[in-house]
């Protein structure tokens, strides 16, 4: 009984020790115990120039990442966004459930003006191939990784135009 007892009471203090560190120090203690509960100062400020990169962008944007594809940014909070879950869009695409073009497709019928997503990705190779413009954008770090290369697409007739901005 005095072992299931200390058990007990070491259990009801780490239930309170651990929430209590993780306030504390949002990053973790030292190299060895570590969480993420906010992003490092790097990767914040990472983050912070990936979306000020952003701002002179036409909307509405369809960005291919459900992390940043929020209304806030993708539309400036007038239009509904296209926040997909990345995995569970692929394995629809795979089962034929979505077309493979859908969203290079909403963007060439212009209900997106511009577009975000990896340089290498199927949808910014079939925006280039129509005219759209492409600018490298800063390292956008997701909680990951790197997302690798992402671009901002522009569409022809809004290259020539001043930006939309909000």
């Amino acid at each position: 009984a005095s072992a299931a007892r200390t058990a007990a009471l070491a259990a009801g203090a780490w239930a309170i020790a651990l929430p209590t560190l993780m306030l504390i120090f949002p990053q973790g203690i030292g190299d060895h115990l570590t969480w993420n509960l906010v992003f490092p100062r790097a990767v914040q400020g990472q983050r912070r120039a990936f979306v000020d990169a952003l701002k002179s962008a036409p909307r509405p944007m369809l960005i291919d990442d459900s992390m940043i594809a929020q209304p806030w940014l993708a539309t400036g909070d007038t239009y509904p966004a296209l926040v997909t879950d990345s995995e569970i869009f692929m394995l629809a695409q795979q089962k034929g459930l979505i077309p493979k073009d859908v969203r290079s497709q909403l963007v060439l019928r212009g209900v997106y003006r511009s577009a975000v997503a990896p340089r290498d990705s199927d949808i910014a190779l079939a925006l280039i191939a129509r005219g759209f413009s492409s600018r490298t954008l800063p390292i956008y770090v997701s909680p990951w990784g790197s997302t690798g290369e992402m671009v901002l697409l522009i569409r022809p007739a809004d290259q020539t135009h001043a930006p939309a901005t909000r």
